[in-house]
């Protein structure tokens, strides 16, 4: 049972941060500009999603490993 709320917790956690950049970025920019600083956002919250996604891959897979035994 607490496997199945960790992984619900962790899809929601993944679809949150999924969305933020987008959100945040209506709201900050106006569309149609594409300047330096966007592109610097855009890169930068994809690349800290990515390293989110790797910590929770690893902790899964460190929780995975650990119920086995």
């Amino acid at each position: 049972m607490k496997k199945k709320i960790l992984y619900i917790l962790v899809a929601a956690l993944l679809y949150i941060l999924t969305q933020v950049p987008t959100i945040v970025s209506n709201y900050k920019f106006e569309a149609g500009i594409w300047d330096i600083e966007l592109c610097r956002y855009v890169l930068m919250s994809v690349g800290w999603m990515i390293v989110v996604l790797y910590v929770i891959h690893f902790v899964l897979d460190y929780i995975k490993n650990n119920s086995d035994e």
